[in-house]
C-alpha cells in the first residue's frame, strides 16, 4: 500500500469516527509513524509502506478513531510556535491560551526582572512561554497535580528556562513555597478549570473521557477557581500588579463584575480569534 492509498483509507475511517479534521490528523499520524516531517509526505505519496510501517501507522489511526486525543498519541502539542510535551492525566493546552501569554508579555514589556506566578499551570505552557519570551523573568508555576508539576518541569528543561522556573505543588496559594513570594508578584496568570459541572458529560470524548476532571470542572457556574484567584490572590501581587485569567464563552460579564467587586482597576477582556472574550485583565491598586 502506498502513502497516498493509506491516507485515503485513514481519512475515511477517521471521518466515519467523527474526527473534525480527518485529513490533517491522518497526515500527522502517518508522518509520526514514519519518523518524518508531515510536509515530507507530499513528496513521497507513491512510496510503498513496509509491513512494519503499515502496522505502526494503522495502530495509530485505530487509536485516533477511538477518540484518543491526537496530542496523547504523538506526545507533543505546538504552543507559541514551540513543541511542548503532553501526557495523559495532564490537561492538553489549547491554542486560545496563547492570548494569555501574548498579553502577559505586553504588560511586562517595561518591567525590569519581573516575578510571575502561573496558577493551574498543567503542562507549564504559559509559564515556560513567558520565561522564553522574557529572559529577565523569574516564573513561579503551581498546580494541585503532581503529574502536572513534573511535566511542567520537563517542559521548562526542554526549552532551556528551568533555571528561572520555580515549581510549586498544591492548591492555588496554599501550594508549597508560595507564601515566600507574597507581595512580590508583578503579574499572575491562570488557566483555571472553567466548564460548568453540568456541561462536562456533553463534551467531545477527547475531553470528557481523557482530560482530568480537576482541570475541567469549574463548579456550578464554571467560575469557582476564578472567584478564588481574584479574592485570594491580591495579597500576593505587588501594588499595580496584574491578573490575567483565561475564561470561557459567556463568562466575561460575571468575571469582570468579580474583579471590580474585589477592588481591581483597569478591568477589561481580550478576545480570541473567534471573537470570544477569552482573557480577563485586571490590575491591583
Amino acid at each position: 500500500m502506498t502513502i497516498s492509498q493509506f491516507l485515503n483509507t485513514a481519512v475515511q475511517k477517521l471521518r466515519e469516527s467523527g474526527i473534525e479534521s480527518p485529513r490533517v490528523d491522518a497526515e500527522i499520524l502517518l508522518a509520526f509513524a514514519l519518523g518524518i516531517r508531515k510536509d515530507r509526505l507530499l513528496i513521497r505519496l507513491d512510496h510503498v509502506l513496509t509491513q512494519d510501517e503499515l502496522t505502526r501507522a494503522t495502530a495509530l489511526i485505530e487509536k485516533r478513531a477511538g477518540r484518543v486525543p491526537l496530542q496523547h498519541i504523538v506526545g507533543t502539542v505546538e504552543f507559541m510556535g514551540k513543541d511542548f510535551l503532553v501526557r495523559p492525566g495532564v490537561f492538553i493546552p489549547r491554542p486560545e491560551t496563547e492570548f494569555v501569554v501574548v498579553e502577559a508579555l505586553k504588560l511586562l514589556g517595561h518591567v525590569t526582572a519581573p516575578v510571575v506566578l502561573d496558577l493551574c499551570t498543567a503542562s507549564g505552557v504559559i509559564g515556560v512561554s513567558i520565561a522564553v519570551g522574557m529572559p529577565s523573568a523569574v516564573v513561579h508555576a503551581a498546580d494541585v497535580s503532581s503529574e502536572a508539576v513534573r511535566l511542567a518541569a520537563d517542559n521548562a528543561l526542554r526549552h532551556g528556562v528551568h533555571d528561572r522556573m520555580r515549581l510549586h505543588l498544591g492548591d492555588l496559594f496554599a501550594a508549597e513555597g508560595l507564601e515566600s513570594i507574597r507581595g512580590e508578584i508583578d503579574l499572575m496568570t491562570a488557566n483555571p478549570p472553567y466548564i460548568p459541572s453540568s456541561e462536562i458529560a456533553s463534551l467531545e470524548p477527547e475531553v470528557s473521557a481523557h482530560e482530568p476532571l480537576v482541570a475541567l470542572d469549574g463548579g456550578s457556574d464554571g467560575l469557582v477557581l476564578a472567584r478564588r484567584i481574584l479574592r485570594e490572590g491580591r495579597p500576593f501581587l505587588k501594588s499595580r500588579g496584574w491578573f490575567l485569567i483565561e475564561i470561557g464563552a459567556g463568562q466575561s460579564k460575571a468575571v469582570t463584575d468579580m474583579a471590580v467587586s474585589n477592588g481591581l482597576e483597569e478591568v477589561r477582556t481580550v478576545r480570541d480569534l473567534a471573537g470570544i472574550e477569552r482573557v480577563l485583565v485586571a490590575r491591583k491598586r
